[in-house]
């Protein structure tokens, strides 16, 4: 998994576009198996699926055809890594390596945004801006996805602060995979890390509190903060003391370093200062008139305004926007009802369960929290997945230990013999 070699990818322009041969990865391991199996309600996904690919018939343009193509390739990769991970027994594919290389994922986010704050205005050439014809690279989307930046200008001018985005190409990305990726290091710190290491680790966390707010990312803020407050009711619920002890420390130091330093008054700063939300609500009011014209099939991907063709695509502001202006009202349900399917069914099972049920139950909820104003691709849909299937090999592991054990954790074959484990 691509997690732990986010910075090289970044230097080299890949960082985008190594899901896919990840996916062709997991395709072969697959297909070397004797059979897969997939969890209850997996076809809710394989639905979703199967719509966008309907939703292609509405596409009028290469171009589009192109963003459909790239954006369908990270929904099958990110499939791909999920049957791989849930088809791998615990033996074969420990849990504690799964999180540690996701852990090691955010360590690289953390270290990019780090490096944003030391040298906000340096900015690189990758091995593919190099190769690439000048004529691609006239593309700004193309272009911003190879040309790796560690950070992006000034948003005041009052503020000498620099939004963090490395190893990404855009600060709200930064933010969305800091966001998703912090309970992976949350639970590799409690459970999974050599000693040596744990101290190292929270020591990460705490500094990660300085480039997270760098980001500006209020919508980060706002899942991060929800997302680790649910966590800590469930856990008091569940009366982790441990777990409430580092919650309530971690509150403190929050508290100490907002009052005491001058993060106080970036918060402040953007929180009076909404520069985007015109931009975002007329590309809202834009998408609602689209899905009101075409709410079965959508436009199989993001729409150019016609009143300004020089701003991002309408669909292009959230997950829920793109899946609604690309695949309709149908599509929108599907793949809403996947990830709240996994949320409710694995919820109702948290009292006395373990990390393995927890934590990855905490990520859905935080990618349901951002899909209203971030899009969820293309590294964000592979951590989502990467929880699904922890949270699904545990659960199955529950109710038929012997599947889990040195054996296949799924058994029946993808065709003919699909089932659900």
């Amino acid at each position: 998994m691509p997690f732990g070699g986010l910075l090289v990818l970044w230097l080299l322009g890949l960082t985008y576009f190594i899901w896919p041969s990840l996916g062709m990865l997991m395709l072969v391991a697959l297909s070397l198996r004797h059979d897969v199996r997939v969890p209850p309600r997996f076809g809710i996904w394989l639905l979703f699926l199967a719509w966008a690919l309907v939703s292609a018939t509405q596409l009028e343009s290469p171009d589009r055809a192109l963003a459909f193509g790239w954006r369908m390739s990270m929904y099958l990769s990110a499939t791909l890594l999920f049957l791989y991970v849930y088809n791998s027994t615990r033996e074969s594919l420990p849990t504690r390596t799964v999180v540690n290389i996701v852990a090691l994922g955010w360590v690289m986010v953390v270290v990019g945004g780090l490096l944003g704050i030391a040298a906000p205005r340096v900015s690189l050439h990758s091995a593919v801006e190099l190769v690439l014809p000048e004529n691609l690279l006239q593309i700004d989307l193309l272009r911003d996805m190879v040309t790796p930046a560690l950070a992006k200008d000034k948003a005041f001018a009052a503020l000498p602060i620099y939004r963090t985005q490395a190893p990404f190409p855009y600060p709200n990305a930064w933010g969305s995979n800091f966001v998703l990726l912090t309970p992976f290091a949350i639970w590799a710190a409690r459970d999974f890390v050599r000693s040596r290491w744990r101290h190292v680790l929270y020591a990460l966390i705490v500094a990660s509190v300085v480039p997270f707010f760098f980001s500006l990312d209020r919508g980060a803020w706002l899942a991060l903060a929800v997302g680790l407050a649910y966590a800590a009711l469930r856990l008091l619920l569940l009366r982790d003391l441990r777990a409430i002890r580092l919650f309530v420390g971690g509150a403190v130091l929050l508290a100490v370093l907002l009052l005491l330093t001058p993060l106080k008054e970036i918060v402040a700063v953007r929180l009076d200062s909404g520069y985007s939300d015109e931009g975002r609500l007329g590309r809202t009011a834009a998408a609602v008139q689209l899905i009101q014209e075409s709410p079965v099939f959508g436009y199989g991907s993001p729409v150019q305004s016609d009143l300004n063709p020089a701003n991002a695509a309408v669909g292009t502001h959230g997950q829920l926007w793109l899946v609604l202006v690309s695949h309709g009202l149908p599509g929108a349900a599907l793949f809403l009802g996947w990830l709240l399917h996994l949320l409710f069914r694995h919820g109702k099972r948290l009292r006395g369960a373990s990390d393995a049920l927890f934590w990855p139950h905490v990520v859905i909820l935080m990618a349901l929290l951002m899909s209203p104003y971030y899009e969820l691709l293309p590294m964000q849909m592979h951590t989502i997945m990467v929880a699904a299937a922890l949270v699904c090999r545990e659960s199955l592991a529950r109710r038929r230990p012997n599947l889990m054990e040195g054996r296949p954790a799924l058994s029946s074959t993808i065709g003919s013999r699909l089932r659900s484990a």
